[in-house]
């Protein structure tokens, strides 16, 4: 069985990570490593903590012409966009510079563009995604005050740009394998209620939130060992649908209802604990 500590050598550290990166790149042109990377940052992005606000994003397919922006996607909310700067490497503070140049630019209308409506500033947020370490070179940047240092600040006031480094996309990528390949070894459950037990069973009322963050954390593996699993939505004969579409209908539907309508869940545990209180369990 794999455990948590066991991962592919090129997730074993950075370094090794980095060595993986030039070894799949290797033999390509700057173009192609570039559109690699961006396909690589699609995939990646809605793994992490920004990108989980905002729908997949959706590389630019002209490259000539992306103006620092390779991808693009469109908040889950409606209300926001996050634009997207994917760069291989990012080696000196004048490339930090370049980026955030771009991004002004960007957010600047054109002048055939007619503004009918005052734009909201956090509307738009701003993401850069390199194999490079950034810890230090941000700092030399902030350091150095270039041109774009003001609109730099502005954004970091207001929350509206954000960076993954090499050592995220390392953690990332580590996070994504284990909840893929991993079964969990340790899980924390809060019900809204007190649990009841009868003998090695017990039974408790799970919130939507509680199941979400669990999923968050550990993905399809909370479920490798899960008696009934979601198999998907599909018709049935005769137009009838499945268990499971059924099941999303009352989510969307009538979301009250459903702890009447569906039993739930059912884990297998080799142990079961007592939490901090009777609403607690650690399987």
């Amino acid at each position: 069985m794999t455990t948590f500590s066991e991962y592919p050598d090129y997730l074993s550290s950075f370094d090794l990570l980095e060595q993986h990166f030039r070894a799949q790149l290797e033999g390509l042109t700057s173009t192609e490593k570039g559109k690699r990377f961006a396909q690589f940052a699609k995939r990646l992005i809605p793994q992490s903590e920004v990108g989980a606000a905002f729908q997949t994003p959706e590389v630019n397919q002209n490259q000539s012409y992306d103006e620092g922006v390779d991808l693009t996607a469109q908040g889950k909310d409606g209300d926001k966009t996050l634009y997207i700067q994917s760069k291989l490497r990012i080696d000196r503070t004048d490339d930090i510079d370049q980026i955030i140049s771009k991004f002004q630019n960007y957010s600047t209308p054109r002048q055939f563009e007619l503004p009918l409506f005052e734009a909201r500033a956090d509307r738009r947020q701003y993401l850069v995604i390199t194999l490079s370490p950034l810890s230090n070179i941000l700092k030399i940047y902030q350091q150095k005050r270039f041109g774009s240092f003001s609109f730099f600040t502005s954004l970091k006031q207001s929350n509206s740009i954000y960076f993954i480094d090499g050592h995220d996309i390392l953690s990332l990528l580590k996070g994504a394998y284990g909840k893929l390949n991993q079964i969990p070894k340790r899980l924390v459950v809060n019900f809204e209620t007190p649990y009841i037990q009868s003998g090695e069973v017990y039974i408790g009322v799970l919130s939507s939130f509680e199941l979400s963050r669990l999923y968050k954390d550990f993905g399809d593996a909370l479920f490798f060992e899960n008696v009934r699993d979601f198999l998907g939505v599909r018709v049935e004969k005769a137009g009838r649908t499945s268990p499971n579409a059924e099941i999303v209908r009352t989510i969307n539907n009538a979301p009250e209802r459903m702890l009447a309508r569906n039993n739930g869940l059912v884990f297998g545990a080799e142990e079961v604990e007592c939490g901090e209180n009777e609403k607690q369990l650690i399987l």
